[in-house]
């Protein structure tokens, strides 16, 4: 399991994550013809919704309107249909513990946030998306997950959850 190729990009819907001014609402509405509503329960988290289209072409009209102040993921869909919002972390797990050096490397080697270690697995770190970052995050991902030190990657996510039954 190099990559997670269960999660793709929704078609539909952008997560903004960062303080997102009222003009800058206003230019996402009008520029991508979309709604622009609080992510339930995270504070300075955006879901921007709109007709499906190119889930890449979307990405790249917010994150030109918001700049490189605020960071652009694309929500995330799994197998079973259920969306995912990135937080803006990617988790990586290494074949072996790296050292301190290795990642401080390999974080600007692919042009990541500093590494958060796993304090329960040696192997596991974590890395932040940063808002400069122009790139759709499955490439990022794709980048990680081409290295030969990598395990796995993986988008960290908050899965939206719906009650069933009665």
């Amino acid at each position: 399991m190099k990559a997670a190729d269960s999660r793709l990009p929704a078609k539909d819907s952008v997560l903004v994550i960062g303080p997102l001014s009222d003009a800058t609402r206003s230019d996402i509405v009008r520029a991508a013809q979309a709604e622009v509503a609080p992510l339930p329960g995270v504070e300075d988290a955006f879901v921007v919704k709109t007709k499906p289209g190119n889930p890449r072409q979307l990405f790249q009209k917010v994150n030109d309107l918001v700049g490189d102040k605020l960071l652009v993921a694309p929500v995330l869909i799994d197998k079973d249909g259920e969306r995912l919002f990135p937080t803006g972390d990617i988790q990586v797990r290494f074949t072996t513990p790296p050292t301190d050096q290795e990642l401080a490397d390999f974080a600007k080697r692919l042009q990541v946030g500093t590494p958060k270690r796993n304090k329960w697995s040696p192997q596991q770190v974590a890395f932040a998306i940063r808002s400069d970052d122009a790139r759709f995050l499955p490439e990022i991902t794709d980048q990680i997950s081409a290295q030969p030190s990598v395990h796995a990657v993986w988008p960290d996510v908050r899965a939206e959850f719906r009650r069933t039954g009665g």
